[in-house]
């Protein structure tokens, strides 16, 4: 009784506890009843005094009263003080079973009215002390439901929801009480404004907020209630927490909740009084609180965020940890992203200051929070602040921590933050080692702790970052085939956007694999196999419904680039496609539609027709009306026309827009070629100074996507004069210094504009090794007779390439073209043959044919798959040259043919399915061998 008195006067006289300390301890347990310890334990608590000693003796005494019964008043003071003895900072004090104990004592124990407060103190002593029984919390459950408002004041609403929301929402909680949730919901709605309090407000929004319960009638009193709450009663604090939690009933999918009166009289309040305030009186946490609230509430006021911009910049270092510094940058990064497309401010004072803020950090520090690591490199990445000395910094502390400390979410969020790093055009940082590390904690980890979405992230971050871990790619392709429910079907736990990305993913590292290894593109890892044969049984139960335009475009890309022969796919996308209103798409997501199709080779004509009558609908404009195609950017415009051009689809209206719009924008001859490093043709290439076409903006043009789209209105025959003038004129003085593919694009664009004569062949007897000429003064007859080529045969061919100099536009440009080929030909990996054009290659000289392979043509543009005498150029059309589920040649296909036969060249089309009818079906194999193989030369002999 005396330490109960003197704590409730809140007397600290640390003798007197120390004095009736070692009276306690010197007293036997079984001498104390629950009362007794309940006050001495509640009193030490309350005075800050933590004797380790006295708190063991009194957690044995407790657990010694079996027989003797409790009331809540006792249990929740018992609870509370050693949840407080175990919270305090630096306290190495752990007592779990005391807590078990007292749980089961309230088995016996029925409620009084005036028993809430006992009972918030009771959920709120375990959930700080992280014991979360189940048991428990149910059973206070119960409780609850019977309490009536009258008897529940609003403080313990808030203790009592607080508790409840941590309890089911940590890893791996079982707990589903939304009736309850909806119990406290119901009491507070019940009670008045003058009831609550700022804290009362915050904490109860807050924990509905994180619990997923979204009250909109109750969001809305609560919102009330701070408006009409005094000034003096609202600190930036609960402030910064009440406007976190309204943002996120606003910003939910479904949400009615829409009301930004409480968000301006806190903004004017924070406007009016926060330039007064000394920097002691706010924390960086309520600033990234407040800003994060806005922005996600997408309630932009530039006043307030230069404010808050202020006071951020004003804080020391010591007032700042790195989790701040994360929500800030991310918090303006997005506001002022937003404010920049209406002409508004560009703070970057405030990531500069932040960013020295984190060097000056303590490495040992940022090792202890590896998810914090993620946050700031993801924040900075995400705000184009490239500090490589700061990416750096977050790199080592990421490689420091050790793997025990680090679980799948860490190593998930870290590989996805520093993958966008690496990303950005320019980038210096390429940081292999910390992928390999958080690859092998990755394979370290059990199936168990891994969810759908660490699976994607973590396939997605490699494969954009290029680290291409064959071990890492086939862990997780099993990985997502057995993360799932107990009882469900593999991949039914993914949702769109995962299933997206992990496929991608899957089917980038898979085309790289076979692309080093030079496999046939049908050879694929078994892992990876089997999660498309999964992910194939998922789609044809699930559909494509649910998936957002680039999440089923990202789906049919990856099956495209395995082979994957999937009609029914595609056939699924165009009646979904169909059936959806594509006003909704944007411009990315009908370019990446038309593409995969295009990809693919499918050709589904009522598809392509949407998406072009979609590109050229009129919608309003500033000058009245306009088409929707001028709101495109260069590389979406480039996309759009390349993909009707392969899917051969004529619509002269889109082509003669796309072209128009590109001539309208300028064009500078050192605008992104590509973003990928792989493509640079050589060194001095390499060192030009590339930026990325999204950073061109929607009035310039990237020169990747002006050829692209020259290339694509060619094969399509509906070039402009002046789109190829402007093609020669920003590339004329930097041939040598472009990448083969855009040379062989160029190439490709020459041939098929100029003007086809079948006269003035010129013979030409291919005898030896051909000589590299650079001059360029040399005749055109000599650059022809030295065409490389990969046998060396006695045969006459006839070429045309002097008249496509003579019959080009500009001939001059044609030659220097022609010379940047021929100079980039040896760099160049030799044309693949497949086995259907080596049999035949074999039968014509088994019946005595002379012929050369994969003959090269103007520098290398194009291979003739098989030259014979007299101008005759047999191609071996396989499956790839020819539509999905269709005998008609594609339009890169036809494009060739028409080239060729421009030239001069006796075109020859070998198809594969002719091919295959050769062989006999009936005759037993050896009769059918020597069959197939004299009809095969019967028809190769007509050819």
């Amino acid at each position: 009784r005396l330490l109960y008195a003197v704590a409730r006067k809140r007397v600290r006289d640390g003798a007197l506890y120390l004095f009736t300390s070692g009276i306690v301890l010197s007293l036997p347990e079984e001498s104390f009843s629950a009362a007794n310890v309940a006050r001495v334990v509640h009193a030490y608590s309350r005075a800050g005094i933590w004797d380790d000693r006295l708190f063991r003796h009194m957690s044995i005494a407790v657990r010694k009263l079996d027989e003797s019964p409790m009331t809540f008043e006792e249990v929740a003071q018992i609870a509370g003080a050693f949840a407080n003895a175990e919270t305090r900072r630096g306290s190495k004090y752990r007592d779990g079973s005391i807590f078990r104990f007292v749980a089961g004592k309230l088995d016996f124990i029925e409620p009084a009215p005036g028993d809430s407060r006992h009972i918030a103190k009771i959920l709120n002593a375990f959930a700080r002390a992280g014991v979360w029984d189940e048991t428990l919390f149910r059973k206070l459950s119960r409780v609850i439901m019977r309490l009536n408002p009258e008897d529940v004041p609003v403080g313990d609403i808030a203790t009592m929801v607080n508790a409840f929301s941590q309890a089911t929402t940590r890893h791996g909680s079982t707990l589903r009480l939304t009736a309850v949730f909806l119990k406290m919901s119901k009491l507070a709605s019940s009670k008045n404004a003058q009831e609550f309090t700022a804290r009362d407000v915050s904490s109860i929004v807050n924990a509905l907020a994180r619990a997923g319960i979204w009250d909109d009638m109750l969001f809305r009193k609560m919102s009330l209630f701070v408006r009409v709450m005094p000034k003096e009663d609202l600190s930036l604090r609960e402030a910064a927490r009440i406007l976190s939690a309204l943002s996120l009933a606003r910003a939910r999918t479904g949400s009615r909740f829409r009301d930004s009166s409480v968000f301006r009289l806190v903004s004017a309040r924070i406007i009016l009084d926060m330039p007064s305030l000394q920097p002691s009186y706010y924390s960086a946490g309520d600033i990234a609180a407040l800003a994060h609230a806005y922005t996600r509430a997408e309630i932009f006021d530039v006043r307030l965020f230069k404010i808050l911009s202020t006071a951020a910049r004003s804080l020391q270092p010591s007032q700042v940890n790195p989790k701040d510094i994360a929500e800030l940058v991310s918090a303006f990064t997005r506001m002022q992203e937003r404010d920049y497309r209406a002409g508004g401010m560009r703070d970057g004072a405030l990531f500069m200051h932040m960013s020295t803020i984190a060097k000056s950090k303590d490495p040992g520090l940022l090792t202890a929070q590896p998810r914090t690591i993620a946050n700031i490199v993801n924040a900075f990445a995400k705000a184009g602040i490239w500090d490589e000395d700061l990416f750096r910094l977050m790199s080592r502390a990421a490689k420091r921590v050790e793997p025990k400390d680090l679980d799948v979410q860490d190593c998930a969020a870290i590989v996805g933050s520093f993958a966008k790093a690496q990303l950005r055009q320019g980038a210096k940082l390429r940081d292999g080692a910390l992928f390999r590390r958080m690859s092998l904690v990755a394979q370290s980890k059990r199936s168990e702790s891994f969810t759908p979405r660490t699976v994607a992230n973590i396939a997605s971050a490699f494969a954009r970052a290029k680290i291409w871990d064959r071990n890492l790619f086939e862990y997780m392709s099993r990985l997502a085939c057995v993360v799932r429910r107990r009882g469900g079907e593999p991949l039914s736990d993914f949702k769109p956007q995962e299933l997206a990305s992990i496929s991608w993913a899957l089917a980038k590292a898979e085309a790289q694999y076979q692309e080093a290894s030079s496999a046939p593109r049908g050879d694929r890892d078994s892992a990876t196999k089997g999660f498309f044969v999964h992910l194939s049984n998922e789609l044809k139960r699930r559909g494509l419904r649910d998936f957002k335009p680039q999440e089923f475009s990202n789906i049919l890309w990856a099956f495209t680039t395995l082979g994957l022969d999937s009609p029914w796919l595609f056939r699924m996308a165009s009646e979904e496609l169909l059936q959806r209103n594509l006003t909704r798409f944007n411009a990315q997501d009908l370019a990446n539609t038309a593409w995969a199709f295009a990809a693919g080779r499918y050709r589904v004509a009522t598809v392509f027709a949407a998406i072009g009558k979609e590109s050229i609908r009129k919608v309003p404009s500033r000058g009245g009306e306009s088409i929707r195609l001028k709101s495109f950017d260069s590389q979406q415009m480039a996309m759009l026309a390349v993909a009707f051009a392969k899917a051969g689809v004529n619509h002269p209206r889109l082509y003669t827009e796309i072209q128009r719009e590109m001539l309208k924008r300028c064009v500078h001859p050192f605008h992104s070629i590509t973003q990928d490093p792989t493509l640079i043709s050589n060194s001095r290439a390499s060192k030009l100074v590339f930026k990325p076409s999204e950073a061109v903006g929607c009035e310039c043009a990237s020169l990747h996507d002006l050829i692209n789209v020259g290339w694509a209105c060619t094969v399509a025959s509906c070039a402009m004069q002046k789109l190829q003038r402007k093609i020669a004129e920003s590339t004329e003085d930097i041939l040598e210094d472009l990448p083969i593919p855009l040379l062989v694009q160029l190439g490709q664009i020459v041939l098929g504009n100029a003007k086809s004569s079948k006269a003035g062949k010129t013979a030409v007897k291919i005898t030896g090794p051909n000589t590299l000429l650079d001059a360029p003064q040399v005749s055109h007859s000599v650059i022809q007779s030295t065409t490389p080529h990969r046998q060396r045969s006695s045969v006459t061919a006839f070429l045309d390439l002097d008249n496509v100099v003579g019959q080009s536009r500009d001939p001059e440009y044609t030659v220097s073209l022609l010379l940047a080929l021929r100079k980039a030909q040896d760099q160049r990996i030799a044309p693949y043959s497949s086995k259907l054009h080596e049999g035949v290659s074999k039968v014509l000289k088994r019946i005595g044919v002379d012929h050369i392979n994969e003959y090269a043509i103007f520098g290398g543009v194009y291979h003739i798959d098989i030259v014979c005498a007299d101008g005759v150029a047999i191609e071996v059309d396989g499956p790839s040259h020819f539509y999905r589920n269709s005998n008609r040649f594609t339009a890169e296909t036809i494009f060739k043919q028409r080239v060729l036969g421009g030239m001069g060249w006796k075109v020859r089309s070998l198809s594969y399915f002719e091919w295959e009818k050769t062989k006999g079906k009936r005759d037993s194999e050896k009769t059918r061998g020597k069959q197939g193989s004299d009809h095969q030369g019967r028809i190769l002999s007509k050819l």
